[in-house]
């Protein structure tokens, strides 16, 4: 998920040194949910902070928390057993059902510097906080033994029920992954301008805890 873009929805700043105040130099606050073409201006910085909070309900169409996402799990013999020796209970399986509350949140600390008066640079480094809570509701499916009332007992959780919900939760901290781009101006009017654009996002997030993707991408682009 992009959760942020460099010099969009600001106003820029002039020192006048005859007046002894800032003066304003850029005419609107540009676009909200875009780039703009306009740069710095050289020896000039930009900062910039943002939040973003995000909560993921579906995976490729399945509920995550309605129970959609169902797992089966088969017996596994450890170590396995030899080929067609497997003793007739191991047909039971047990099925599950999980329901998961992901929620992710993002500060994003944004810093921009004008090399010149048509070319920036800069980098956002995000601060990531990904939550998850999952419950599973597990029952034994008793393919194999459930016609018997001798063998109906083989497979039970702990407590001799069929049926057990298993709860847990966690969560993980740290800096996702970081964005380096650069900008250039082409032309630029006093209500229209043109730039082009590259960025970089590196694998500086721990993937494992899911703050980040574990793979460096590159893009670019062009602003009109």
């Amino acid at each position: 998920v992009r959760v942020f873009t460099a010099n969009s929805a600001v106003q820029t700043y002039n020192y006048d040194p005859n007046l002894g105040t800032f003066t304003r130099a850029s005419d609107s606050f540009g676009p909200i949910y875009a780039e703009r073409a306009d740069t710095n201006g050289k020896n000039k910085f930009s900062f910039g902070i943002n939040y973003s909070h995000f909560s993921f309900d579906k995976i490729d169409d399945l509920n995550l928390r309605d129970g959609d996402v169902q797992i089966v799990f088969r017996h596994q013999d450890l170590p396995p057993s030899p080929c067609c020796l497997a003793p007739f209970f191991e047909g039971d399986v047990i099925q599950t059902k999980m329901f998961l509350k992901i929620e992710s949140d993002i500060t994003a600390f944004t810093f921009s510097y004008g090399v010149t008066d048509r070319l920036d640079i800069g980098a956002a480094v995000p601060i990531v906080r990904t939550s998850i809570q999952a419950r599973v509701d597990a029952t034994i499916n008793r393919l194999a033994t459930g016609g018997n009332t001798s063998t109906a007992g083989i497979h039970t959780f702990i407590g001799g029920g069929d049926t057990q919900t298993f709860q847990q939760s966690g969560s993980a901290s740290g800096v996702g992954d970081v964005v380096v781009r650069a900008k250039y101006r082409l032309t630029s009017g006093n209500t229209w301008g043109a730039a082009i654009g590259a960025e970089a996002r590196l694998a500086t997030g721990e993937e494992r805890d899911l703050l980040g993707t574990g793979t460096t991408q590159a893009r670019g682009f062009l602003i009109g």
